[in-house]
């Protein structure tokens, strides 16, 4: 079984694509806090994000300037915003410690720009 890097749950081997969220299930996939990504080095939070819209906008930010990253959610499947209730936000954006100042940096001309909230 695969897990999604989006929302957690369990997919069948061979999917290509949640079928709960959508979210492309190949690459990189973090499980259960930072994780080894293809032998590069550690994972590092560089962005805690208070909504699914703002994880995924800044998600897709840094891979469109060539930072590799994780969404890490809060969320459970099922129980309607639970996780990001108790945890205080939706996610936690991951990327690697050689990436980090780089990735934060981005994250921070985003957030003075207005385009991503603040984090949580």
């Amino acid at each position: 079984m695969k897990t999604c890097p989006n929302c957690k749950s369990q997919c069948e081997p061979g999917t290509e694509r949640c079928p709960h969220c959508g979210a492309a299930l190949e690459g990189p996939v973090a499980t259960g806090g930072p994780a080894l990504v293809a032998g590069s080095g550690r994972l590092t939070e560089a962005y805690s994000a208070p909504t699914q819209i703002a994880l995924l906008s800044a998600q897709a930010t840094l891979q469109g300037e060539g930072i590799p990253c994780v969404a890490d959610t809060e969320t459970m499947p099922w129980y309607d915003g639970l996780g990001q209730v108790m945890a205080g936000r939706f996610g936690r954006l991951l990327v690697r410690e050689e990436d980090e100042d780089r990735a934060r940096q981005i994250i921070e001309d985003l957030q003075r720009g207005g385009f991503l909230p603040v984090d949580t």
